[in-house]
Order: structure tokens, then C-alpha cells, then sequence
């Protein structure tokens, strides 16, 4: 099936995308440990209760887009093309999710050429598709940072010339990550109000964790390793995670000072 698949692509394309694509094909055959670590990272239909809605194959996106490590001489294995995880989420009908460890050098519409050539008359379009490496997530951290950069200066700027402050600088300083924290941890009491401004801390955070909690709670629906869960359990961190359903018991504390 492998020669099958490496024959339809051209010998002679230019395309650095169906290159890479074929370099890893040749690599399976010759069961390179690399190679095959990138083919273990795709999504298959291994696992029985296809009828019963397991239409999620989601592969293993940390092994698609980090090194192998052989614990046996304690080194990592080489490989000479980078790798993205990309998940291809079809239009109905069809309703199958698979996830798909591409060449880095593939956009969203050379993956779903590679899809066509593999599968004959698939209909996949590049609008199907979600790679990690989509340039829109860089951009929107960058843009993020800079937002939070920004925020910090002027809450600065606010606390060291409080008397020159201007209205836009004091408008940016509430978005301040540093001003909110101070806010939310506070124990002062308000002299026109008998409210404290603690509560508003206390709620904040009990939402937080709160969505945590279902975050995790609904993500174990796409979890295959979950025996994992085992070693996070060690994790100080992790007992947020295990213990999220006590978050809704901060809300009965709340109700007291209503």
C-alpha cells in the first residue's frame, strides 16, 4: 500500500511540501525509527466501537511534534524533517476527526492536496483543516504580548506620576494584569459600602477554577492515555484538577454575604 501511495506523487514536483511527504514515505519503508515515529503519530481506526460514536482518531500530537527519546542509551532520535500536528475536521456527513502528522513545510492547502492524492475523490478543502503551525496563533500571541506590555507600562507610568495621568493611560491601566491581581487579593474595606472587596477575588477565582474543572472534565472524551492521569496525580498542581468539584463549595460561601 506504501509503493501505491508513493508512486502518485510526481518524481519530478517541486513542491517542498510533497517532497518532505515522500522522503517520510521511503523512510517507512525502510522502517526508520524516525519515520516511524511520525506515521505512529497519526490518527488510525484501531480501536473497536466505531458504531457506538468513536469517530475521534486523534493520533498523538507530543509524539508528532517532539523528538523521540530511546531510554535505552538516553538520546534522541534524529529525524530530517520537522513535523506539524494538523487535525482534519470534515463537513458532514462525513463526521470522522483525524489527526495527521504533516511535513512543517505543508500549509493547509498542500496537506489537503496530500489528502486527495492519498485518498481519491475525498472532497477535503483546506477550510477542513487546523495545523499548529497556522501563522493566525502566532500572531495572535505576539499580538497579546503586546497588549500585556503595554498594559504594564502604563500602570507604571499611573502609579510613578499619578497627578500627569492622562484619561487613555488610565484606560489602558485597567486591561494591567498587575492592577487586576491587586484588586482581587485586597482586604480593604470600602468607606460608602459595607461590601468586601475580597468577595469579588474570591468569586473571580472560583470561576476560574471552575471552568478548569469542565475544561479537563470534557476534554477526557478525546483522551486515549488516560492511565497517564495515574503520574499527574503526583503533581501538587494537578490536585486543583482532582479536587475541582469542591470549587462549587466557594460558592456557598459567597451566598453568605449576599
Amino acid at each position: 500500500m506504501l509503493e501505491r501511495i508513493s508512486s502518485s506523487f510526481s518524481s519530478n514536483t517541486t513542491n517542498v511540501c510533497e517532497q518532505d511527504f515522500e522522503i517520510i514515505l521511503q523512510g517507512i519503508l525502510k522502517r526508520d525509527m524516525w519515520a516511524m515515529k511520525i506515521f505512529d503519530a497519526w490518527g488510525k481506526p484501531l480501536l473497536s466501537g466505531l458504531l457506538s460514536g468513536h469517530v475521534h482518531w486523534m493520533g498523538n500530537y507530543d509524539e508528532c511534534s517532539q523528538q523521540m527519546h530511546l531510554p535505552t542509551n538516553k538520546s534522541f532520535v534524529s529525524q530530517p524533517i520537522n513535523t506539524q500536528y494538523c487535525t482534519l475536521l470534515p463537513k458532514p456527513p462525513l463526521s470522522i476527526t483525524l489527526g495527521l502528522c504533516v511535513p512543517s513545510s505543508c500549509n493547509q492547502k498542500s496537506v489537503a492536496s496530500l489528502i486527495e492524492i492519498l485518498f481519491k475523490n475525498s472532497s477535503i478543502t483546506e477550510n477542513d483543516l487546523i495545523c499548529s503551525n497556522d501563522p493566525p496563533y502566532g500572531q495572535q500571541g505576539l499580538a497579546r504580548d503586546a497588549i500585556i506590555t503595554y498594559t504594564d507600562i502604563s500602570e507604571f507610568k499611573l502609579i510613578q506620576v499619578p497627578q500627569n495621568s492622562t484619561s487613555r493611560i488610565i484606560f489602558l491601566a485597567e486591561f494591567s494584569a498587575i492592577r487586576t491581581l491587586r484588586r482581587i487579593f485586597t482586604m480593604k474595606i470600602k468607606n460608602n459600602d459595607d461590601s468586601f472587596l475580597f468577595i469579588n477575588g474570591i468569586r473571580v477565582l472560583s470561576l476560574c477554577w471552575v471552568i478548569i474543572g469542565h475544561s479537563i472534565a470534557f476534554s477526557l472524551s478525546y483522551t486515549n492515555n488516560i492511565v497517564d492521569v495515574i503520574v499527574w496525580t503526583r503533581n501538587i498542581a494537578f490536585q486543583l484538577i482532582i479536587n475541582a468539584t469542591l470549587s462549587v463549595d466557594t460558592f456557598f460561601v459567597l451566598s453568605g454575604f449576599l
